[in-house]
């Protein structure tokens, strides 16, 4: 596939990298797709797809590469067989290339998977390679068909893997370096800021993409007022590190780990006799104990988000009104909605001002800004194109944001097949990927 999609991409600057997916495809589905055609027909190519030729020159029968509408560069899909977990039968599949632009691979990666989920309704799931990650027909629903292309978050782009000892706990990304930045990685850890690690790298992660470093490692970056974090390559951390620590050197074997990869760490080295980079502890324990830590993002991020927000809002206001009335019957306590409200020219709004709800509808909300949240303070109306940002914090504590789409999908499902108390039967939060990792991870 490389050497096929390679004719595609060099020529372009503007390319970053490319996202390599596997479609897994159900035999109903695999039965139809007789040629590239069929494929360009289903993804609803603007024109004809371009055969590929194979190393030694010769043309492909089946490989192609499709052009498709608001992406970059044409899609590049090819036949396959997997095993199917040690049995005879094999799983038919497609392998596809999707390039990704410099400064919008979000958006190509969106593009590229809702194509797909809409247009090829038979898959399965998808795996992708850069990223170790599958995505399955539920959470593409959720995030590239139940979201619009320019609300899908950032974080799709990577995977977030964790490991650790018991005490010591390594956090790290794969697949950003496919949109053009390092992969990142927090070590030495205390296993209980494993979590806030993790948010942590996927915010530095997006801002790398939006506004890519122009200095040489190690160079600092703000991540939340009065806090900022240190960027160092990783063999300079690995260096100091004691043997057999999580992230070491042992745990390095193979590539699963190559490529430039940098670690987050605090702004300034440590040490008297010896300087060595330390993870950012006070931060990640501030992010631990107060979930919402302001948070420095770029402009595109906080646009994708209030349009996420903006999208979903009726969900969550339905969800909020369900769940007030459980309490008002149950006299127990019910769940809080807080919004970022952003200003709206000429209506004399507060911009960024941080709002809690108090009844809410698909229009918008009554709301009062949390300097003043007492039972008194009186109500005023949000619209629903104000909302930059929505928390929901359910009775029993799960907290959810815009890009938990799909579990706010579920306690609205929860609500309607009867659950009194709307609380999330399936865990909570879709949030960035993060998966448990042993050894190298």
């Amino acid at each position: 596939m490389s050497s096929q999609a390679s004719i595609l991409t060099p020529s372009d600057p503007g390319i970053v990298g490319a996202a390599e997916l596997i479609l897994v495809l159900d035999e109903a589905t695999s039965g139809t797709l007789e040629d590239p055609r069929s494929v360009a027909r289903r993804l609803g190519a603007i024109d004809a797809p371009i055969p590929l030729r194979a190393p030694d020159g010769a043309v492909s029968p089946w490989a192609a590469a499709i052009p498709l509408p608001d992406l970059c560069a044409p899609l590049v899909v090819a036949p396959e067989w997997l095993p199917s977990d040690g049995t005879e039968a094999r799983l038919p599949v497609l392998r596809v290339h999707v390039p990704l632009r410099h400064g919008a691979p979000t958006l190509d990666f969106a593009g590229a998977m809702r194509a797909i989920r809409i247009g090829v309704p038979g898959v399965i799931g998808i795996k992708d390679l850069d990223a170790d990650l599958w995505w399955t027909a539920e959470r593409l629903d959720a995030i590239f068909v139940g979201l619009p292309p320019g609300a899908v978050p950032p974080w799709v782009l990577w995977s977030v893997q964790a490991a650790d000892d018991g005490d010591i706990g390594w956090v790290h990304t794969h697949g950003c370096a496919r949109a053009g930045i390092p992969d990142l990685e927090i070590l030495e850890i205390e296993s209980d800021l494993v979590p806030a690690a993790a948010a942590l790298i996927g915010e530095v992660a997006a801002q790398l993409i939006e506004a890519p470093p122009q200095d040489e490692p190690p160079f600092a970056r703000d991540v939340v007022p009065g806090i900022a974090i240190a960027l160092v390559p990783v063999v300079e951390v690995v260096a100091t590190m004691a043997a057999g620590t999580p992230g070491g050197e042992r745990d390095r074997a193979g590539a699963a780990h190559g490529g430039p990869r940098l670690v987050v760490c605090d702004e300034r080295q440590h040490g008297t006799w010896r300087a060595c980079w330390v993870p950012p502890r006070t931060l990640l324990r501030r992010m631990t104990s107060d979930r919402e830590i302001p948070v420095w993002r770029g402009d595109a991020t906080v646009r994708q988000r209030a349009l996420a927000a903006q999208h979903t809002w009726a969900g969550v206001a339905e969800a909020f009104t369900a769940h007030r009335a459980w309490e008002s019957a149950c006299r127990g306590p019910g769940s809080t909605v807080r919004l970022l409200v952003q200003a709206r020219p000429g209506d004399g709004s507060v911009s960024a001002a941080r709002c809690v709800v108090r009844r809410a509808d698909a229009a918008g909300a009554d709301a009062v800004e949390t300097e003043c949240a007492d039972a008194s303070a009186p109500s005023r109306r949000i619209a629903c194109e104000q909302i930059a940002d929505w928390v929901l914090v359910t009775r029993r504590g799960d907290r959810l944001e815009p890009t938990d789409h799909a579990a706010v999908a579920q306690v609205l499902a929860d609500i309607r097949a009867g659950a009194a108390d709307g609380s999330l039967s399936h865990g909570a939060g879709m949030g960035a990927p993060m998966t448990g990792a042993e050894g190298a991870g």
